[in-house]
C-alpha cells in the first residue's frame, strides 16, 4: 500500500487490504516514510476494522468508518531511516499529516 499527502491533501483516500482472506490475518506490518514535515507535524497511518464498500455488501465508507491510530503509526519526521514495525489486523489504512504546514508532503508506504 502507497499512500501520498501533502499539506492540500492531508488525508489520503483509505485503501483496502487486497486479500482479506490473507492479509487480514497477518498480523506483521512495516511502515517506510519518506518527504518533508514541518515543525510539530506527524505523519500517520489510521486502520480501520471496517470493510470497504466496494468489495463487501456491508461495507462503510471512509467518512463513516472507525480509524484507529497511535503508538508506531504516527512518525514525527520522514526520510532516512524513518520506518516503523507494528502488529494490528485491519481491512483498510490511509495516511494523514496531522498540524499540516505549507510545503508538507510524504510517501507513507505498507508492507
Amino acid at each position: 500500500m502507497k499512500f501520498n499527502v501533502t499539506n492540500g491533501a492531508p488525508t489520503s483516500a483509505s485503501i483496502s487490504v487486497s486479500d482479506p482472506g490473507n492479509k487480514f490475518h497477518d498480523s506483521n506490518w512495516t511502515i517506510f516514510a519518506s518527504g518533508t514535515l514541518g515543525a510539530g507535524a506527524t505523519l500517520e497511518l489510521q486502520i480501520s476494522p471496517d470493510p470497504d464498500p466496494n468489495f463487501d455488501e456491508h461495507g462503510v465508507t471512509d467518512a463513516n468508518s472507525r480509524w484507529f491510530t497511535g503508538g508506531s503509526l504516527v512518525l514525527t519526521s520522514v526520510g532516512g531511516t524513518s520506518y516503523a514495525t507494528f502488529n494490528a489486523r485491519f481491512r483498510k489504512a490511509r495516511a494523514s499529516i496531522v498540524n499540516t504546514q505549507a510545503g508538507d508532503n510524504a510517501i507513507l508506504e505498507v508492507v
